[in-house]
């Protein structure tokens, strides 16, 4: 991500309100994201699109501000590539500025904002990705919407590393073993006789004292 007071654009940028964020996998099953935005000098919502995991988890959070009432303004750089029907493929290249109900947030790569979590393709196995999966989603729903977008996003952050270690542990054995129930004697069977083998003089032995 760039910094909104330096970015520098190369590819052509859409900007304006979202309108509608829907999820869908594509034929290989590789999900991917479809975000509408209404430009303001056009009639009709400009849809783009984007594979990159970081970019479709931002827009998991931006659609749960959407959910609630509150109007998210995205900018994003874009590129563009020929469709065999007719007209332009945009795919989202960066998230370069967002505001919430007109409140402009925090540049993305500015404050503290920890460094942004790998992609599935370079980073942990199948096993590692689905446990950081679900510390996220938890961690997501443990905080409330505060603050600006970047500070949110830390806190759920924070919350999802603590998580996640737990998820990859497992549960715990129990601490103590069931123990086995003591049974009552048969009162059929004769209980076997107290032998004391110990002698006079307190020598413990079965063969009795040897005298000399």
């Amino acid at each position: 991500m760039t910094n909104a007071n330096s970015e520098q654009v190369v590819n052509p940028t859409v900007e304006g309100d979202v309108t509608d964020i829907v999820f869908k996998a594509d034929r290989n099953g590789k999900e991917f994201v479809t975000v509408s935005i209404q430009q303001a000098n056009l009639d009709w919502p400009t849809n783009v699109r984007s594979r990159d995991t970081e970019i479709i988890q931002r827009m998991v959070n931006v659609k749960k501000h959407t959910a609630t009432g509150t109007t998210v303004w995205l900018r994003f750089e874009v590129k563009e590539s020929p469709r065999a029907e007719g007209g332009v493929f945009r795919d989202i290249t960066r998230l370069l500025r967002a505001s919430l109900d007109g409140t402009p947030q925090e540049p993305e790569t500015g404050g503290t904002r920890p460094a942004p979590a790998p992609t599935a393709a370079s980073w942990g196995t199948l096993d590692e990705r689905i446990a950081w999966n679900s510390a996220v989603n938890n961690a997501v729903t443990l905080t409330a919407h505060k603050g600006t977008l970047t500070t949110w996003l830390e806190e759920v952050d924070l919350r999802a590393q603590l998580l996640y270690p737990l998820i990859r542990r497992g549960p715990l054995p129990p601490a103590d073993a069931p123990q086995r129930p003591v049974q009552d004697p048969d009162p059929n069977v004769d209980p076997e006789p107290d032998i004391d083998y110990s002698s006079e003089d307190g020598a413990h032995s079965g063969m009795g004292v040897m005298e000399v």
